[in-house]
């Protein structure tokens, strides 16, 4: 079993990933939509 700490240290890791994952999702949005004027 994870011990509380570790869990939260976890999920605060796995919500950084997944913020960073739509930042860039949305970068490629923009660049697409740039390239595509």
């Amino acid at each position: 079993m994870l011990s509380k700490k570790s869990a939260n240290e976890v999920s605060t890791f796995y919500a950084k990933v997944e913020f960073k994952n739509k930042l860039f999702l949305n970068f490629r949005v923009c660049i697409a939509q740039v390239t595509l004027w």
